[in-house]
């Protein structure tokens, strides 16, 4: 399916990057990463194991609407730009599903 393809073409760029590594023998693990029985697993088997997850940057998707009016932002954030520019905080609000 299209989610498995997804994934393998992680994967692969992240062994390639030499940040994950293929295990010989695919198995099941925890929340915390530790190799579990299947009855203790959490999710399915894994067959590639991130070695260095310092140099691993996730992206979430936006659930395919641009409004951001119920995103979960908290106040309090700090913003990095270029000196003297004020960040512009506007996010959009009207719907817009793609």
């Amino acid at each position: 399916d299209n989610i498995s393809q997804m994934y393998d073409i992680i994967y692969d760029e992240m062994i390639d990057a030499k940040i994950a590594e293929k295990i010989n023998k695919p198995c099941f693990m925890n929340e915390k990463g530790k190799v579990v029985e299947e009855c203790d697993r959490f999710g399915k088997k894994v067959d590639t194991i991130l070695t260095h997850p310092e140099y691993c940057l996730f992206a979430n998707e936006t659930g395919c609407n641009t409004s951001m009016k119920k995103d979960g932002h908290v106040a309090g954030t700090r913003y990095i730009t270029k000196k003297g520019t004020q960040a512009q905080r506007m996010a959009s609000t009207s719907e817009g599903r793609f």
